[in-house]
């Protein structure tokens, strides 16, 4: 495949840190050269993205909001913006995710065995399923972080999108409506270091992907700060914040798919 076919897609917004830590990381990455990167800024105020690209080894595409839309509206937006770009394949990564140097190597491996949507990232939250073989195993349910599509399932999944709230979990109710199998690796080829958002509320329910193994200083040095900074937020994460943690029960409910009646 030529590299005007693969894309890795990284929506950005703030989180400085974590950006520079995300690119530090892929310019390491084996095989990046057979990839183009396109980032499309949500308006950030901390920082110019263009900045940060400056005297990185490899160069990328920048789109960028005139306003800020919130990170689904983003997401999405940008995996449009790569179908636009006659992508073959997709690699779409959360900007405060590190990638092991392997991971263009592995994914090329064993997508071909997958239905077009792989999760290189084995998130702790959601629960595994089968076990396929050594290298993967299926879920029901995935985050959009780290997943590599086939320009035409993904494009089947955004036709007709409702909204893009929640674009993910359409996603997964799509793929379980279309008889998709949703593939993940067992060892995570990508590690979350973010530790703000909805999907990290307390210890003991944060998002992490499972098996991740450092493997350059650059990922040891992002994973080492991003702990520093959850231990010096620690009261952030109490179990005694219950109105919020009752809020985001509720959220997650509202999403999980109906159980069906037994018979």
């Amino acid at each position: 495949m030529t590299p005007q076919g693969n894309i890795i897609a990284i929506p950005t917004y703030n989180r400085r840190a974590e950006v520079e830590a995300c690119l530090d990381c892929l310019a390491s990455v084996e095989g990046l050269d057979d990839w183009r990167v396109i980032i499309r800024d949500d308006c950030s105020t901390d920082y110019d993205i263009a900045d940060l690209l400056k005297d990185r080894p490899f160069s990328a595409t920048v789109l960028r909001s005139k306003s800020n839309g919130g990170c689904d509206r983003n997401t999405v937006l940008l995996l449009r913006a790569c179908l636009a770009q006659n992508a073959g394949r997709v690699l779409l990564l959360d900007s405060d995710m590190i990638v092991s140097r392997d991971i263009l190597r592995f994914a090329d491996r064993v997508f071909a065995n997958t239905d077009g949507v792989l999760s290189l990232y084995n998130s702790v939250l959601h629960d595994e399923g089968q076990i396929v073989d050594d290298d993967l195993v299926l879920k029901d349910s995935i985050g959009g972080a780290a997943t590599l599509w086939d320009a035409s399932v993904l494009g089947h999944m955004l036709e007709g999108l409702d909204g893009t709230r929640y674009w993910d979990w359409q996603f997964c109710d799509r793929a379980r409506e279309r008889n998709i199998r949703i593939f993940v690796v067992r060892k995570s080829r990508a590690q979350h270091i973010g530790i703000e958002g909805s999907h990290s509320v307390w210890f003991g329910q944060l998002d992490y992907g499972v098996g991740f193994r450092v493997d350059t200083a650059e990922q040891a040095a992002a994973i080492a700060i991003a702990h520093d900074k959850l231990m010096l937020s620690q009261s952030l994460y109490a179990l005694s914040k219950k109105p919020l943690l009752q809020r985001w029960r509720r959220s997650i409910a509202k999403r999980l798919p109906k159980k069906r009646a037994a018979g």
